[in-house]
């Protein structure tokens, strides 16, 4: 096993790309990375060495980038995986990291889900079955599903919901058929949306 390639990528991180197929991702300034070029042999132990660096590391690279995710807003721990995932790193890592960080409390579906509705009803109005089918998509449990929309949108605020998202819809048709199936795929229950489309 020998080394093809030793290069820079992003500004902490070396990768080392080996003739198996696999790579290993270190810290730049890494003792380990002396004498690390191109064609340089590999010995087991070595190998066994620069695995757990690399491991540790990029725990490191993983945690930091959960955190900078949550910064930016709330996630739910699909979304989470899913674009760690995408940005290449080792998919047991990545569940590994997510599971540590909702027992620490910085990562929690029920807040997401709380964080979510409440703004789907701030910024784009809709009805329990649609944000309980939204927070589905986004891997969120059924059970925290229900109970936080249970919590946050009583009757008072899903008719409120459904003024605005009325508002909305009849400044795109005036025909009441087409705005009660509007308002209908937007989650409001059918009986709702009827009486109240007729009776403004």
């Amino acid at each position: 096993m020998t080394i093809l390639s030793n290069r820079k990528q992003g500004p902490s991180t070396r990768r080392i790309d080996v003739s198996d197929g696999s790579f290993f991702l270190l810290p730049h300034d890494a003792a380990i990375l002396d004498g690390l070029h191109a064609h340089a042999p590999l010995s087991a132990d070595l190998v066994s060495r620069l695995r757990e660096e690399s491991r540790r590391h990029t725990r490191t690279l993983v945690q930091g980038k959960l955190l900078e995710l949550q910064a930016a807003r709330e996630h739910s721990r699909r979304e989470l995986s899913l674009k760690l995932a995408r940005r290449g790193f080792d998919q047991d890592m990545v569940d590994t990291v997510i599971a540590e960080s909702v027992e620490a409390g910085y990562v929690s579906d029920d807040r997401f889900a709380r964080a979510f509705v409440e703004s789907r009803l701030r910024r784009q109005p809709e009805g329990r079955a649609a944000l309980s089918a939204r927070l589905a998509a986004r891997g969120v449990a059924r059970e925290i599903s229900d109970r936080v929309i249970g919590e946050l949108v009583d009757l008072e605020t899903e008719t409120e919901a459904l003024e605005r998202a009325l508002e909305k819809v009849q400044r795109r048709t005036a025909d009441p058929h087409k705005q009660i199936a509007g308002l209908v795929r937007k989650g409001f229950p059918y009986s709702l949306v009827k009486a109240y489309v007729h009776g403004n």
